[in-house]
């Protein structure tokens, strides 16, 4: 895909095709959120203003909310190898 915000190709994952990715890397699912909740609505001036910290924050709490994580721009998912 093409992504505007970084200027250049990207590389996209469903939840459904990532899943089987970490389970051949031996990877565990430990968390996932949504990222880009809200601050793309927002005007671009905002993220100048001296609220910065209270959207970080607002951003930070809605993606670890299912389902305001779902309608995020972008899903991080954290994995993790199991230790022997």
């Amino acid at each position: 895909g093409h992504e505007s915000l970084y200027g250049g190709k990207v590389r996209l994952f469903t939840p459904e095709a990532l899943q089987p990715m970490l389970k051949a890397a031996s990877l565990t699912l430990a968390a996932t959120r949504g990222v880009r909740v809200a601050s793309d609505y927002l005007s671009p001036r905002v993220s100048r203003t001296a609220g910065y910290r209270q959207i970080l924050e607002l951003e930070r709490r809605l993606g670890s909310e299912p389902r305001f994580a779902a309608i995020a721009r972008y899903t991080q998912y954290v994995a993790h190898r199991a230790h022997s």
